[in-house]
């Protein structure tokens, strides 16, 4: 199943070695979401984003933050991901924190929302609330800075010139401008 959607990211695109990541019990380690890049500066970068996602009815606690402090326990233990120029951030998002995970995110000498912090790895706590308004922000400032506002409709040609074979119908052009003709606007 892993592989099924595997071509449509090209043809330079490697799966990781099949081999599981192992939690200090011996249970295998699955976290939600890993994203990794290559920064292409004096010497290859690599950055690596583990994310463990809750559902809105579970409140982050000292079992949560224990999950997201074994991740990094068994990624930075292990050989094949034991690298020089890799850096790995775990994340942990949620709705709501109790009190032990709000004083535990908001320590003396490291950033609001780290956990943990050394050379290697950082573990960070964060609701939706703060992920979402970092992205508004950041789309802020890149609008500001291009001098760009994209819209729906610029989205959706976009997406036709360059992807039109996995748009579902309701978006392919044809059927937008049978709506259209249906309206009289053509």
């Amino acid at each position: 199943m892993r592989t099924k959607y595997l071509h449509f990211l090209g043809d330079d695109v490697e799966l990781a070695d099949a081999q599981p990541l192992l939690r200090h019990d011996g249970t295998n380690l699955i976290p939600d979401l890993v994203l990794t890049r290559t920064c292409e500066i004096a010497q290859d970068r690599v950055e690596n984003i583990v994310v463990e996602l809750k559902r809105p009815s579970e409140v982050i606690g000292t079992d949560e933050l224990t999950q997201i402090e074994k991740y990094a326990l068994a990624v930075m233990r292990e050989e094949r991901f034991n690298k020089p120029n890799v850096s790995w951030d775990f994340w942990i998002i949620g709705n709501t924190l109790d009190e032990f995970a709000e004083s535990r995110r908001n320590q003396t000498g490291l950033p609001f929302g780290y956990i943990q912090r050394t050379d290697r790895h950082r573990l960070r706590v964060r609701t939706w609330s703060e992920v979402i308004n970092d992205a508004r922000h950041r789309l802020k400032f890149v609008e500001r800075s291009l001098n760009y506002r994209a819209d729906h409709d610029d989205g959706v040609e976009y997406l036709r010139a360059k992807h039109a074979q996995f748009l579902p119908p309701a978006l392919s052009e044809t059927t937008d401008a049978a709506c259209r003709q249906q309206d009289g606007q053509e």
